[in-house]
């Protein structure tokens, strides 16, 4: 603690260390004060209070000998100082077979073990992990909204994961309970949730009814990143709260064989996309109308697609293209916009077939969001997928459907790859990371801007369909929950 270099941090993390280890000391002092004048034998205390500050130290330091969270070390050393049988058998003036009735012993190590304080086996396992699970939701409601969707996916797998494996301190949890965990979830019928009734506390009742039957149960990515992903995050924050080992944080976990593996998305041949695209077109809702051409066109997520205001369309170098913002003022408040990493901020370039189309003299009329219906939703990016998908699964029979809207980005990359576009300028339209440190540096130069916006279009889809949109009347029609199916 002398050393002048230390930051505040280091320094409280090094405090509680040191005080975490005096605590078996301190309760060693503590069964010694009630002994009163049949305190132990001096051999017996000395080597007691020894071993009592080893514990100390290997559990604070989380290696050594009495490191491990799984037994409590200090019991018989604190029975040996509290009981006297105990004492004089530990100084060999007893042995345990000449103690006769064991029951006093044996309620003495019991209420020793009982009395232990509440903190210090939160310093030893931290927190329950439902209470580090609402931390977590409270800290997303504070940062992010209370109707951020993270919040949803931590509630749902808080109850899932205490219902199936129980509510313990986050560092009881070992490999096995999280393989059991994933066993049984992969039971759980993807529709469950949409069941009138449902409640994610009662998912064994739903797992046992589809073992009976042996129906489909959860696919393996979202049993892998959408179940245990979150988990183990809970994990880590409440072990690295509590300052201890996390067993589960490498853990490897089986998924089971029945868990569908990821269905191949291919992106639509051209036919294909403008039979979803004219539907949508038909409908008079500039969402369904616009979306399906501004993902196939420049490979955007749909979140982001969604949240696009026009004020945000900026004119460089000649080229047409919209700033990404990392937040939005909405209905009175600032709002993160929902970009996946940071390179998906990159400036989304207006192609030219949309500029000619009248896209961008509608758009520079006047502010606000693109998109103004979709914004009005709770949720727009999730609103605005569900749409789609749904408009592509209509217009494609349930059968038959083999692409969703993320497909479209799978187009876009396929195209400019045909049309020999550089691999850096795709990766920057579409927003994706690039790992090459040489190729990272940089922004887009005024040539490569026009290169993206010249870059030509899918095959084999009729882009004159974007004259047919009337951009400012589709805005302002007001989305039917229910479409005409084909």
């Amino acid at each position: 603690m002398d050393d002048a270099s230390r930051d505040g941090v280091e320094a409280v993390q090094l405090s509680e260390r040191m005080i975490r280890s005096l605590v078996p000391v301190f309760m060693g002092l503590d069964a010694l004060a009630e002994c009163g004048d049949d305190a132990p034998a001096q051999p017996v205390v000395d080597h007691a209070f020894e071993v009592l500050a080893q514990i100390g130290y290997d559990q604070s330091a989380g290696s050594g000998l009495f490191a491990s969270t799984a037994v409590r070390p200090e019991i018989p050393y604190l029975a040996a100082l509290k009981s006297p049988p105990i004492a004089k058998a530990y100084a060999g003036a007893a042995s345990l077979e000449g103690l006769g009735d064991t029951s006093q012993m044996l309620s003495s190590i019991q209420s020793l073990a009982s009395r232990v304080d509440a903190d210090s086996q939160v310093t030893a396992m931290g927190e329950l992990f439902s209470v580090v699970a609402n931390g977590r939701i409270a800290d997303i409601k504070e940062n992010k909204g209370p109707d951020h969707e993270l919040v949803g996916n931590y509630e749902k797998v808080r109850d899932e994961f205490i219902a199936l494996c129980g509510d313990r301190r986050v560092g009881e949890y070992r490999r096995k309970d999280l393989q059991r965990y994933v066993d049984q979830i992969s039971w759980l019928p993807p529709e469950a949730s949409s069941q009138k009734g449902f409640s994610y506390c009662d998912v064994a009742r739903y797992i046992e009814a589809n073992k009976a039957v042996g129906g489909r149960g959860l696919a393996a990515n979202t049993i892998r990143q959408g179940r245990v992903s979150y988990i183990k995050a809970i994990i880590a924050l409440g072990c690295d709260d509590a300052d201890i080992r996390n067993r589960v944080a490498s853990a490897r976990l089986n998924i089971p064989d029945r868990a569908p593996l990821p269905v191949a998305r291919i992106a639509p041949d051209g036919k294909g996309f403008e039979t979803v695209w004219r539907a949508g077109i038909a409908t008079g809702i500039l969402s369904d109308a616009l979306l399906p051409a501004l993902g196939y066109l420049t490979g955007r997520r749909i979140g982001l697609l969604a949240t696009l205001r026009r004020e945000d369309l900026v004119q460089l170098h000649g080229v047409w293209a919209f700033l990404i913002r990392s937040h939005h003022y909405r209905e009175g408040r600032w709002e993160p916009v929902p970009f996946k990493t940071d390179a998906s901020r990159e400036i989304i370039i207006v192609p030219q077939v949309m500029v000619d189309a009248g896209f961008v003299e509608w758009v520079r009329g006047e502010p606000g969001p693109l998109f103004p219906a979709l914004m009005a939703c709770r949720d727009p990016a999730d609103a605005a997928q569900k749409r789609i998908n749904r408009l592509i699964k209509d217009y494609t029979g349930s059968a038959d459907l083999s692409w969703v809207f993320h497909a479209l980005r799978h187009g876009k990359i396929d195209s400019d790859r045909d049309n020999q576009v550089d691999t850096r300028l795709i990766m920057k339209q579409v927003g994706h990371e690039i790992s090459d440190v040489h190729n990272g540096y940089g922004r887009l130069t005024p040539k490569q801007m026009k290169a993206i916006a010249a870059a030509a279009p899918p095959v084999d889809v009729d882009w004159s369909l974007l004259g047919t949109i009337d951009f400012e009347a589709f805005s302002k029609a007001r989305p039917w929950r229910r479409r005409p199916k084909k």
